[in-house]
């Protein structure tokens, strides 16, 4: 990627500051750039859910790969966004090194004034040539060298090759709530993800938890996601959430919604509810290669079945 690109992708929380202080661009040494490398980006954990094009394609698409659609862009765009914060040390060189560590940083931040952000990779000890951990926070301006405030915390276990392994990136906000600063992320609380990658193949699992929403109450309170694609574009999810959706006795229902695609567009999706007083409510539906439904099964609205399931493409697993 060019310099212009990934100073260009600071858009969440860094400064974009003068290249005399942080070094040239891509002035890497090979140890430097074995640091990075263990850093995850976007295009690594995404959802490769092939995309409806155009209004009326969009428009004609099944209910359920709508539903698939939507959190996969979610679910994409909250891991953009936390991504981006440590993606942006790639268009710096590290302001200090040791024989076991690299930091970038402290520096201003300018969506927060008064705050200086920081990052730092470390080989582990036990295996300095295999695992690494690193982390993202603010220090205060002011207090330049105290204690970080820890927005990300990560590990990434080398496997077969540089980009191979597998990871772990956790996020908590609570305490850069407390301290007054607002990274954009809305009612998260705290996120844990675990991953692994193997050539093309990808399996990511998520956990997330809200705070509550009092101007949305029905709002998603915890949510698990499970998510694998291989070489040949296929893919599949898993989205479990419990949410206050359905006004009732229970008050809070346990939905799950699992989707399987293929490279060529085509997929089976069914939507539950698993726990609450709408329990064992159902619907599976499947769409062709354009996303139009080819078979729906709504057991609560007849009028919206169409086709059987005959017509629904073959998948050999299940998340």
């Amino acid at each position: 990627m060019k310099c212009e690109k990934q100073a260009v992708s600071v858009v969440v929380v860094l400064a974009t500051v003068a290249a005399g202080f942080f070094g040239a661009c891509g002035n890497y040494s090979n140890e430097d750039l074995a640091y990075m490398s263990v850093v995850p980006q976007s295009e690594e954990l995404e959802s490769n859910l092939p995309a409806a094009q155009g209004a009326e394609q969009i428009a004609g698409a099944a209910e359920l790969y709508k539903t698939t659609h939507n959190v996969s862009d979610t679910l994409n765009g909250i891991l953009g966004k936390f991504l981006v914060l440590i993606e942006t040390v790639r268009a710096y060189t590290p302001t200090s090194r040791t024989p076991t560590s690299r930091t970038w940083g402290p520096y201003p931040s300018l969506e927060h004034p008064g705050w200086l952000a920081e990052m730092e990779i470390n080989r582990d000890p036990v295996m300095p040539d295999e695992k690494f951990d690193y982390w993202f926070g603010f220090v205060p301006a002011t207090a330049p060298h105290g204690d970080p405030i820890h927005v990300l915390d990560g590990s990434f276990q080398l496997g077969m090759s540089v980009r191979e392994g597998h990871g772990t990136l956790n996020v908590a906000t609570a305490a850069s709530r407390a301290a007054g600063i607002d990274l954009g992320f809305g009612v998260l609380d705290h996120m844990e993800v675990t991953y692994d990658v193997m050539g093309p193949t990808v399996a990511v699992h998520m956990t997330i938890t809200n705070l509550p929403n009092p101007l949305k109450p029905d709002d998603i309170l915890t949510a698990t996601y499970d998510y694998h694609r291989v070489a040949d574009g296929s893919g599949d999810m898993m989205f479990q959430f419990d949410a206050n959706a359905i006004p009732g006795p229970a008050g809070t229902e346990t939905f799950r919604i699992t989707s399987h695609w293929l490279g060529t567009g085509a997929g089976r999706a069914q939507s539950a509810v698993i726990a609450g007083d709408a329990a064992g409510a159902q619907q599976d539906e499947c769409w062709g290669p354009g996303f139009t439904p080819t078979y729906n099964l709504k057991p609560w609205s007849p009028a919206e079945n169409v086709g059987d399931p005959s017509l629904c493409p073959d998948f050999p697993t299940t998340p």
